[in-house]
């Protein structure tokens, strides 16, 4: 079957609207100093802004105390963009232009970088591309306001990204769920192709049969809440079930490059810096990226949302999604007659911290091979830094949580995740609505704050027999505070078990 993508496109007829006039074509005559006076792009001149520097840490928490899990003790270096950079070149982005109007899609320095993203994941540059939007909840509405009509169905894990619900909802999505399964034994997959596939085969005398056959699949390859990853063999499941069904698949991708590594900290190794920073760990790191991604399966059904929100910080608000040339053309569209292009000022900054990482490469790689380049590399030595922290921040609770009494007794079960930066713990006896906001209630007596799993479902009943907690390890400054925190839950859950839910159950 020929894949067409305009048969995806909503009914919605979008037309853009601005004051760009193409010129003339030959063999009309072109001024070879034209004079502009038609757009209200601002003269630099008006800027108040004549350069910018900023002080960049070369690892994550390398200012921080002794009791930081950080083992780092570079110091900082300074970035610099000036107001006109007289160096042609793609790469380079300065004042005078980053602080102007953006294309819609964005600027082509920063989409240079994405393109090698894009290509680090072994995607066809001739067949896909990428527009840069305000994050991946912009990305979101945009695929929706493009592709959605009023009634078609997504099919949803069951268990989330919670802000999602809400814009599926408002463009008039309707949600089906998909069982996620956690085992705390690491035995089971969390995502059985077989469920979705039994679903779709059956739809037309299945619970959803008044509802239309559903047109997009959403998932979350590094999962949230449980921090468990997609295999690329249920990837590939996945996709050959999209195409017999004629689904589209939108994955949402905000901490992939986070993960979880195999080797610890070699506590006999004289310097630490160097040992997690070697090239041979950067390699392995990368590796174990590959083929980690519907995206890199080269289906044109799938649309990848990335964002930077996890990996640098959450207020640059910039996104991108990647998928086939004709789907990034439709979402172009719909961002000329919406949000129009991204924040200048946060493109700016992000292009000149990715040329930064790229020309310092040896500095922050020990042993950094010049031969195994790949464009994405300064961006990934960043993320790969950041998930040598969580890495250590993951270790340092599990190993902790072995002699918690909660868990001797069998009270509660913590699933280990691979990457990301949540984790889920599954309740050993039963909780309903009530007695989990009760035990909520406990946690914040005794100053510890988490997520309650039935609040990460939009389906009532998976919501009701929702079994865990989520937490995260981004929030806490050092090792001290995670231990405290574990402490305070453990404490919580023995309290409210022995005395409330024991209570309860004698009545």
């Amino acid at each position: 079957m020929t894949f067409n993508p305009e048969q995806y496109f909503n009914k919605l007829e979008i037309k853009a609207s601005d004051f760009s006039l193409p010129l003339p074509p030959k063999p009309h005559p072109i001024h070879p100093n034209i004079v502009n006076l038609s757009n209200a792009r601002p003269n630099v001149g008006f800027y108040p802004i004549k350069s910018i520097s900023i002080d960049l840490k070369k690892s994550p928490f390398e200012l921080d105390n002794d009791n930081s899990t950080s083992t780092s003790t570079s110091t900082s270096t300074s970035l610099k963009i000036p107001l006109i950079d007289n160096e042609e070149s793609l790469k380079k982005l300065d004042i005078t232009k980053g602080l102007n109007y953006a294309p819609w899609q964005g600027f082509p320095q920063l989409l240079s970088h994405i393109e090698n993203f894009t290509k680090f994941h072994g995607v066809n540059l001739d067949e896909f591309k990428s527009l840069i939007t305000s994050g991946s909840g912009d990305s979101l509405n945009k695929i929706l306001q493009g592709f959605i009509d009023p009634g078609d169905t997504i099919l949803v894990e069951s268990s989330t990204y919670t802000p999602i619900f809400a814009p599926i909802e408002f463009n008039k999505g309707i949600m089906i769920p998909i069982p996620v399964e956690f085992d705390p034994k690491g035995e089971k997959t969390h995502l059985n192709p077989e469920i979705i596939e039994d679903l779709l085969e059956n739809w037309s005398k299945g619970p959803y049969k008044d509802l239309k056959f559903p047109k997009i699949f959403f998932t979350v390859p590094t999962q949230n809440p449980s921090g468990l990853i997609t295999s690329n063999e249920i990837i590939q499941k996945i996709i050959k079930i999209a195409d017999k069904y004629d689904l589209l698949i939108i994955e949402d991708d905000p901490d992939g490059f986070i993960r979880h590594l195999p080797t610890p900290l070699d506590e006999s190794s004289t310097n630490k810096s160097q040992y997690l920073f070697s090239n041979s760990k950067f390699q392995e790191y990368k590796r174990s990226l590959h083929n980690s991604l519907y995206l890199s399966t080269n289906s044109p059904r799938v649309f990848h949302l990335g964002t930077f929100s996890k990996t640098i910080f959450p207020g640059m608000r910039i996104g991108y999604i990647t998928s086939n040339n004709k789907f990034i053309d439709r979402l172009q569209e719909v961002s000329s007659t919406t949000t129009k292009s991204p924040s200048g000022f946060s493109q700016l900054i992000l292009t000149n911290l990715f040329n930064h990482w790229n020309e310092s490469l040896s500095s922050i790689i020990e042993g950094y091979n010049e031969d195994e380049r790949e464009g994405a590399d300064g961006f990934l030595s960043w993320t790969y830094q950041v998930s040598i922290e969580y890495t250590k921040r993951f270790d340092i609770v599990f190993k902790h949580l072995k002699n918690l009494k909660s868990v001797t007794r069998d009270l509660i079960s913590p699933v280990k995740p691979q990457g990301g930066m949540f984790f889920i713990i599954r309740f050993n006896f039963k909780l309903d609505r009530g007695q989990f906001e009760a035990l909520r209630y406990k946690f914040i007596k005794y100053g510890v704050l988490i997520i309650l799993g039935n609040m990460m479902s939009f389906d009532k009943e998976y919501s009701a027999n929702s079994d865990f907690i989520r937490l995260t390890l981004s929030n806490v400054d050092n090792s001290d505070q995670i231990i405290e925190g574990i402490n305070r839950l453990d404490k919580s859950i023995l309290e409210y078990y022995d005395f409330d839910y024991k209570s309860q159950a004698k009545l």
